[in-house]
């Protein structure tokens, strides 16, 4: 396995977060925003690790298009009028999409550090 970088680590976090938090935030009973972010944060994390198990570019791009997904997904679902899941939501979207962003330049230069 090779080495994740920081971004790596820091999606796989927040991957982490998109599962629980509907039951730490107690939104679990809103079934659009609990199963989305149980799905979404099962393949964030899936794809952090086979890009550390197999460098390519395309778990970067698909976890660059997840993050997109996760964060128009309130929209897209419904479950606008649940505030706090959909702030949650969104703002994890963004996130990962800015980690995603964040690992291009490394992406280029092939290197990957772990920080």
């Amino acid at each position: 396995m090779n080495r994740m970088r920081w971004q790596d680590w820091a999606a796989v976090v927040l991957g982490l977060w998109l599962i629980v938090a509907p039951w730490v935030l107690g939104y679990s009973d809103v079934g659009a925003a609990t199963w989305s972010g149980v799905l979404a944060g099962l393949g964030v994390i899936a794809l952090e690790f086979a890009d550390a198990l197999r460098p390519d570019p395309w778990p970067e791009r698909v976890s660059f298009l997840l993050g997109l997904w996760i964060a128009v997904s309130p929209m897209l679902l419904g479950f606008t009028t649940h505030s706090l899941a959909m702030t949650n939501t969104a703002v994890v979207g963004i996130l990962i999409v800015v980690l995603c962003l964040s690992a291009i330049p490394m992406l280029r230069k092939g290197s990957s550090p772990s920080h």
